[in-house]
């Protein structure tokens, strides 16, 4: 009996053509089973990247001729690129009196980033007319003076455990408050202000990382109460902050039902801004603004590296006037 010593090319592609579909096939049923287990959950926000790996499963196995591994790869493909593409596809514009044209900045700034001049200019750049800022402490509130002039309502609470919270706004405003919603362990920022008459309520939020099922208990409370908070406003809601999960987690959906709002990411594409440093391919999409029905998003975007390991998000919005 000969002992095969070589593994032809084709075979050894074979191998690894079934070693990712095997993989990247689980991990696309596993996301869906997001609150059986909180490491489920986590699998949950690798769509974009099991959906590239099905596809380069299924040139491969195009190329060697496997049909039935083709379709296999396929259909993995088809199910994670059904929660892809949806957010590419363009939105309705509101049939209504539309107002003045608002910008925002939601930016996680990173405790310990000390790149202040990175963010200073993207808001001189940008010129928004609120900004949210996660993460500041009082090294950041003191290094964005050169910027705090355009902005005469700000209200912050600065911290050194990841956790501080601020918002400022050129627009006036009738209220604004840092606190903690529901049981939270972490405060959110709630600011109220009037635009030609109609009531809009902003609030930026920045729950605990799943880093355990703890942990990731504290962070679901966290969505839950913030949603039915937001659900219970009157006028309009926008509800922004690095949430630490993705579009596509069981959480974040119900998140959206429950607080009647809607993700202004859909018809600008996944505008994945985590982890900062890496590819834009292999990045998540774990900062979020969303919004409740009576506002109509002109353009959405991700802001330039800042020296976090977030970027930034920057959203033109416009409150709709029934005539």
């Amino acid at each position: 009996m000969t002992i095969p010593t070589k593994i032809s090319l084709r075979t050894a592609a074979a191998y690894l053509l079934y070693l990712l579909l095997a993989l990247s096939s689980a991990a696309t049923i596993l996301g869906f089973a997001g609150r059986l287990w909180w490491m489920f959950d986590i699998v949950s926000h690798f769509r974009v990247q099991y959906g590239l790996v099905l596809i380069i499963c299924v040139i491969v196995a195009l190329l060697l001729r496997q049909k039935r591994i083709t379709v296999l790869a396929m259909v993995f493909a088809a199910a994670n690129l059904s929660l892809i593409l949806p957010l590419y596809l363009p939105q309705p514009e509101h049939q209504l009196e539309q107002l003045e044209v608002i910008r925002t900045i939601v930016a996680n700034v990173h405790t310990a980033n000390h790149d202040y001049d990175s963010m200073s200019s993207l808001i001189k750049k940008e010129r928004p007319d609120l900004v949210v800022l996660i993460e500041v402490n009082q090294r950041w509130m003191d290094a964005l003076n050169d910027v705090e002039d355009l902005y005469p309502y700000i209200e912050a609470f600065p911290q050194e455990n990841n956790f501080g919270i601020a918002v400022m706004s050129m627009i006036p405003l009738d209220e604004a408050v840092i606190t903690k919603i529901g049981d939270s362990l972490f405060p959110s920022v709630i600011a109220r202000m009037t635009i030609e008459g109609r009531q809009l309520t902003v609030i930026g939020t920045h729950p605990y990382p799943p880093v355990g099922p703890g942990f990731t208990n504290v962070r679901n409370q966290q969505l839950a109460a913030v949603a039915a908070f937001a659900a219970a406003q009157s006028g309009e809601v926008i509800l922004m902050g690095d949430m630490n999960l993705s579009s596509w987690s069981p959480y974040f959906m119900g998140m959206i039902r429950r607080g009647n709002l809607h993700d202004s990411r859909k018809g600008f594409g996944v505008q994945p801004s985590w982890h900062a440093r890496m590819p834009g391919f292999l990045r998540i999409p774990l900062d979020h603004i969303l919004v409740s029905d009576g506002i109509q998003v002109h353009d959405r975007r991700l802001g330039l590296y800042i020296g976090s390991d977030h970027l930034p998000v920057i959203m033109d919005f416009s409150l709709s006037n029934a005539e």
